[in-house]
C-alpha cells in the first residue's frame, strides 16, 4: 500500500516542476537491474541519477530533500554543454563551468520564462541561498539574480541595473525587492534609460548608450537637496531626511484630536440622511507625527440640496469620493502617503496642511501626489461634527509640485503610489 501511494505521489507530483521541452529520456532502468557505473536508482522510482548531479542529489538529502523522487534518467541539455536529471520537486543542472545545482519552484518557472540554460541567464551557479530575513531566497545564475519574496514573487534582474542595486544594499535598501522583471521603461522615464526594473518603492534605469544607471523613487517633498545620484552614493543619501519634529505645523486641539488605536470617533458613523451620509468617517490614519487623518466618504463635485434646510450650494468636493472620481487616487495611497510622509506641511487656509510624496530622478521631479487635510471642524459651518474634517483632496500634479499643474494620476506611475491600483 505503502509503495503505491509513493508511486501515485511520484507522477502525480510531476506537475510540481516546470516542465521544459527536452530530448526524450533514456528508458528508466529495469526493475532489479544494476544501475550504470556511477548511477544509483531510488527505490520505487526506475530512474538513475549519476555522476555530479548524484552527488549533489544526495548532498541535499536525496529522496528526502524538497526535489523527492528521480522522474528523468540523466539528460543533455539542448545546447550540448550540459546535462539535467528531473525529480518531482525541481530539476538538478550540471555544466562544467558551473557544476551542479537545483532549480526548483519559482525559480525554475522565471528561468523557463527566458530559455533556461539557452537565454541570457545561462546555467545557475548556486543553490536557492535563503536571505536575511529567513524566508526571501534569491539564486544565481551566469547572466542574472533571481529573487523571491512572498510579496513580490519571483522576478530576474541583470546587468547594469542588477549592480546598480546591489551597490545600494539589494533587498536590505531602501528600494525593497523587485517587483518587476528587466523591461523598457515608459515614456516619462525615456531621458534617464531605456531599460528599467520597478522595486518595491521605486525604480532603477539603466541607459545603454553610456553604461550609466539611475535612481527614481518616492520622497518626502521637499527632498533633501543632494549631489547627482550615483551608483557609489551611501544609500543612506537617498533616504527621506526630515522628520516630523523638524517642520512646522499647525497644532490640533486634544479636543479634536483622533486618538492613535481609536478609529473613527464617536458619532462620525451614522449619519443616514441623503446629503448627510458624506460626513460618515471610513477609516482612520495615524501619520508618523502620531495624528489622526480622518478619511470621510465625501461627495463628489458638484450641486448638493441640504436635505434638512432644502437649501442648494455647490461644492468642489472633498473626501474619498472626490479624490477617486475626480483624481484617481484611491483610498489605499491616501493611507500610504499620510503613513510616510513624516509631516504635514501647512497651508495656511482653513486649517488646512499636505502631505506631499514626490517621484523624482536624482533632483528632477516627475510626479507628486498630495494629500490635503483640515486639521479642524469646517470654520464655514458644513461639517455636521465637531471633529476634523480630515481628508479634503487628494490629487497628482506633473513635474515639480511647486509648479502647482494638477494632473490626473496616471496608470503607470511606479507602485505603491499609483492610485491604489497595485492594492
Amino acid at each position: 500500500m505503502l509503495v503505491a501511494l509513493v508511486i501515485a505521489m511520484l507522477w502525480v507530483g510531476a506537475g510540481a516542476a516546470a516542465a521544459r521541452p527536452a530530448p526524450l529520456s533514456p528508458a528508466p532502468s529495469q526493475a532489479g537491474a544494476a544501475a550504470s557505473p556511477g548511477c544509483e536508482t531510488f527505490f520505487p522510482s526506475p530512474y538513475e541519477v549519476c555522476g555530479a548531479i548524484l552527488e549533489k542529489y544526495k548532498a541535499l538529502g536525496g529522496p528526502q530533500s524538497f526535489l523527492l523522487l528521480p522522474k528523468s534518467n540523466e539528460m543533455p541539455t539542448p545546447d550540448g554543454v550540459g546535462a539535467f536529471s528531473e525529480f518531482v520537486g525541481g530539476n538538478i543542472y550540471w555544466s562544467p563551468r558551473t557544476n551542479a545545482h537545483p532549480v526548483a519552484h519559482d525559480f525554475l518557472t522565471k528561468w523557463g520564462q527566458y530559455g533556461y540554460e539557452a537565454g541570457f541567464m545561462r546555467y545557475p551557479t548556486t543553490d536557492e541561498i535563503v536571505l536575511g530575513d529567513g524566508i526571501s531566497r534569491r539564486q544565481e545564475f551566469e547572466g542574472a539574480s533571481i529573487y523571491f519574496s512572498f510579496a513580490t514573487g519571483a522576478h530576474e534582474v541583470h546587468g547594469l541595473i542588477r549592480q546598480a542595486w546591489i551597490d545600494l544594499g539589494a533587498e536590505a535598501s531602501f528600494l525593497g525587492f523587485p517587483t518587476s522583471d528587466e523591461q523598457d521603461t515608459p515614456p516619462q522615464h525615456k531621458p534617464w534609460g531605456s531599460r528599467e526594473s520597478q522595486f518595491q518603492t521605486g525604480v532603477v534605469t539603466a541607459d545603454l548608450t553610456n553604461n550609466s544607471t539611475h535612481i527614481g523613487n518616492w520622497s518626502i517633498y521637499p527632498a533633501p537637496t543632494r549631489a547627482g545620484l550615483t551608483r557609489t552614493t551611501p544609500a543612506a543619501d537617498y533616504l527621506p531626511a526630515l522628520r516630523a519634529q523638524d517642520l512646522p505645523r499647525t497644532a490640533v486641539p486634544t479636543d479634536r484630536a483622533v486618538e492613535a488605536g481609536n478609529g473613527c470617533p464617536a458619532g462620525t458613523t451614522d449619519y443616514s440622511k441623503i446629503n448627510k451620509t458624506e460626513w460618515n468617517c471610513e477609516s482612520v490614519t495615524e501619520d508618523q507625527s502620531f495624528y489622526g487623518v480622518i478619511l470621510r466618504k465625501g461627495e463628489a463635485r458638484g450641486a448638493r440640496i441640504d436635505d434638512d434646510s432644502g437649501a442648494t450650494a455647490s461644492t468642489a468636493g472633498f473626501g474619498r469620493l472626490h479624490a477617486g472620481e475626480d483624481h484617481n487616487v484611491g483610498p489605499h495611497t491616501i493611507q500610504l502617503i499620510a503613513q510616510d510622509s513624516s509631516y504635514c506641511s501647512p497651508l495656511g487656509y482653513l486649517d488646512r496642511c499636505s502631505y506631499t510624496m514626490a517621484f523624482h530622478f536624482d533632483k528632477e521631479y516627475i510626479d507628486s501626489i498630495t494629500v490635503v487635510v483640515q486639521q479642524h471642524a469646517d470654520t464655514e459651518g458644513r461639517s455636521p461634527d465637531s471633529h476634523d474634517l480630515g481628508v479634503v483632496t487628494a490629487f497628482c500634479r506633473i513635474g515639480d509640485p511647486a509648479d502647482h499643474r494638477t494632473g490626473y494620476c496616471r496608470d503607470d506611475i511606479p507602485p505603491p503610489f499609483n492610485g491604489g491600483k497595485n492594492h
